[in-house]
């Protein structure tokens, strides 16, 4: 797993939270993101995409300790988590897989 801090090129010098992991499997289970240490505030856009062949679970937390109902993300899919107050992210194994996420 990896977790970057990086400028984005499109919105001068705005932090983005970035995390991957190319080898997601039941060990490394729950793994929480915490987007708001990285980013000072909670962030408000970006996505979750699992480029793997098995299936996901995440969670997005608006307080860093209460998390909403589990979303499934099937190997292939990504989805937009624009819009959420993000503090941080839950991510919980179903089948081995790989995913990046990115919030800023």
């Amino acid at each position: 797993m990896q977790m970057i801090s990086s400028f984005d090129n499109h919105q001068p010098f705005s932090l983005i939270f970035s995390a991957y992991d190319t080898s997601f499997v039941t060990g490394d289970s729950p793994v929480t993101h915490d987007v708001n240490a990285t980013l000072s505030r909670n962030g408000v856009s970006g996505f979750i995409d699992n480029f793997g062949s098995g299936d996901l679970i995440y969670a997005i937390s608006e307080d860093g300790s209460t998390f909403n109902d589990d979303i499934y993300l099937p190997g292939g899919a990504q989805d937009d988590i624009s819009g959420f107050s993000i503090d941080s992210i839950k991510i919980t194994w179903a089948v081995d897989t790989k995913y990046e996420l990115r919030v800023s």
